[in-house]
C-alpha cells in the first residue's frame, strides 16, 4: 500500500482538485487550524490525506451547514481517521436550530458506519433536538479520490516521453 501522507502535490493542483482559493488555505495554516507538514524547501508539496481533509473541511464550511473554519477543523482534528478509508462513513451533527454558524460546543457529532447506524441514531435524536445533519464523508473521500485521479492523469499526459510520435 502506498504511503497517503507523502507528499506529492503542488499548491497550484491542490487548488484546483478541491476549488479552494490560495487565501483560504494560508488563512487556515495563519489561524493555527492546519499545519503544513511537506518539505520546508523547495515548493510546497501536499499529501493525499491533506487533499482529503481539504475537501472534508470545505463541505463541513459549505451550505447547509456553513461551520465556521475552527468548528469544521476541530471535528477533523478530534477524529484525524476521518480522511482515511478506514474513517467513519457519516458523520451525524444535533445541535440548535439553524445548526450552520453553531459551535462545536453546541453541536453533538456522532461518527457512524453504516445507513443503519445512521437509522439508529437519527431516530434517537430527532425528538429530542431541533436540528440534525447527515454529511457523507465516504462520498467526500470519493469526490476527492476522483479529483486526485483525474490530476495525476493529466500530470501523467505531461511527462515528456511519453507522446506516441516518436514511437514508429
Amino acid at each position: 500500500m502506498k504511503d497517503l501522507s507523502a507528499p506529492i502535490f503542488r499548491r497550484r493542483e491542490v487548488l484546483a482538485m478541491t476549488g479552494l482559493e490560495r487565501g483560504t488555505l494560508m488563512g487556515w495554516e495563519a489561524m493555527g487550524l492546519w499545519a503544513y507538514t511537506g518539505p520546508k524547501e523547495g515548493h510546497r508539496l501536499y499529501s493525499i490525506i491533506d487533499v482529503r481533509r481539504f475537501f472534508i473541511a470545505r463541505e463541513l464550511m459549505a451550505a447547509p451547514l456553513r461551520m465556521r473554519p475552527t468548528d469544521a477543523w476541530a471535528i477533523l482534528t478530534e477524529d484525524a481517521t476521518l480522511a482515511l478509508d478506514s474513517g467513519a462513513t457519516f458523520l451525524l451533527m444535533r445541535g440548535p436550530s439553524p445548526l450552520r454558524g453553531a459551535s462545536t460546543k453546541d453541536v453533538k457529532t456522532y461518527r457512524l458506519d453504516t445507513e443503519q447506524d445512521v437509522r439508529e441514531v437519527v431516530a434517537g435524536v430527532v425528538g429530542a433536538s431541533p436540528q440534525v445533519a447527515i454529511l457523507n464523508v465516504a462520498l467526500i473521500r470519493l469526490a476527492a479520490w476522483d479529483a486526485i485521479q483525474s490530476t495525476v492523469n493529466d500530470l501523467a499526459r505531461r511527462l515528456p516521453g511519453d507522446s506516441e510520435e516518436g514511437d514508429e
